[in-house]
């Protein structure tokens, strides 16, 4: 049996032919023991990395919790606290939209999440304070380009909750008929 044409670019085109089909059949239990065994005992670190990530988080959120102690207890590494920016590069932007979204902390408290590194770590993001933008420093340019952005933002967000706001109030009639 051959294949369709299968074009490779360059006005250049192959076929395949199948000569021999060998159906797949399952392997030994001895033959995959050890990958099945090592994929079992990586699937339990990734749900205790999770489980002590989410530990230490709700830990952090205490008040009077000592991080550097917490952070020794878990084997955590511990990044000097700063000030970040929105649009600050230094840091990962996963971290970045989880510290911007867990929102304004009351004044003493702490608010905290667990966040999974796209190397498959997990990383602990603690606020601890929210400090406002000074408008003042920005140039008419930076201030129009907010601006924008923001009108934009908001139109975003009408446009989502209409769609919401519709999808939740229409009437859909399924044919049983059709598939």
């Amino acid at each position: 049996r051959n294949s369709d044409l299968i074009d490779l670019g360059d006005s250049r085109v192959v076929v395949l032919r199948i000569k021999d089909h060998q159906a797949s059949t399952p392997l030994a239990l001895e033959a995959v023991r050890d990958q099945i065994a090592a994929e079992l005992a990586e699937n339990q670190l990734v749900e205790r990395m999770r489980e002590d990530a989410e530990a230490l988080a709700a830990a952090l959120a205490e008040p009077d919790a000592d991080v550097m102690a917490l952070a020794e207890h878990y084997g955590a590494e511990v990044t000097e606290p700063r000030w970040f920016g929105r649009q600050d590069a230094e840091l990962d932007p996963a971290l970045l939209r989880t510290a911007f979204a867990l929102g304004r902390p009351e004044s003493g408290q702490r608010l905290t999440q667990p966040v999974l590194r796209p190397n498959g770590d997990y990383a602990v993001v603690m606020v601890s304070g929210v400090r406002d933008g000074d408008a003042s420093t920005l140039s008419e340019q930076e201030r129009q380009l907010l601006q924008a952005q923001i009108a934009q933002d908001r139109g975003l967000r009408e446009v989502d909750a209409l769609a919401r706001l519709l999808r939740d109030n229409a009437k859909i009639k399924l044919r049983q008929d059709m598939h």
